[in-house]
């Protein structure tokens, strides 16, 4: 486990753990990366401290890059992780109810880390994401809200990682559940990576 460079510590604190999955094409090794961006309003003041939780392989490849976002309101991505795209996952009895916590968890062999590395994205508001400074909920909550902090989250992931505007730039994908469809298809196509 390795925490973030000293300069990020304040703002941008990160762990890193390595773990390993077998997988039907063969054992993949790779990283999860817990952390958190600061995405700023456009006069550089601090906004937002946007949670992600990071899957990337250690192959050694430049690999496409998958962002996920729950629909919310309310809701973190936690879902999105481990009862379906993540690495491990919690078996659901879908399509009929799970019962309450605890969960049995194990590997997923069914994980998009197979194909793409993963980072699920928390809304402000969800998970370990929180308003900061003086930010304001109007700011952060709504459809266009979204879009925005969403993007600037992910351009600022991006950038952290060197996979931004590098020659090791990534191929990018956004993964949204209901709500937040809306919100990929709003700015994927006028966004520059």
């Amino acid at each position: 486990m390795t925490a973030s460079p000293a300069g990020e510590a304040m703002t941008e604190p990160c762990v890193t753990t390595r773990h390993a999955i077998d997988l039907p094409g063969g054992r993949l090794e790779y990283q999860a990366r817990a952390g958190t961006v600061r995405v700023g309003r456009d006069d550089g003041s601090p906004l937002a401290d946007v949670f992600y939780l990071a899957y990337r392989a250690e192959s050694g490849a430049t690999r496409p890059v998958t962002f996920a976002f729950n629909g919310g309101p309310g809701s973190a991505s936690l879902w999105l992780n481990v009862g379906g795209f993540g690495p491990r996952r919690a078996p659901t009895l879908s399509p009929h109810a799970t019962p309450p916590a605890p969960y049995a968890f194990g590997d997923n062999p069914h994980t998009l880390l197979a194909v793409s590395d993963l980072v699920f994205l928390d809304a402000v508001g969800t998970g370990f994401s929180r308003l900061v400074g003086d930010g304001r909920p109007d700011e952060v909550w709504g459809v266009d809200q979204d879009v925005e902090v969403f993007a600037r989250a992910i351009l600022r992931y991006l950038t952290m990682t060197g996979r931004r505007g590098t020659s090791s730039a990534s191929p990018m994908a956004l993964r949204g559940r209901p709500r937040w469809c809306t919100g990929c298809r709003t700015w994927a196509p006028t966004s520059t990576v």
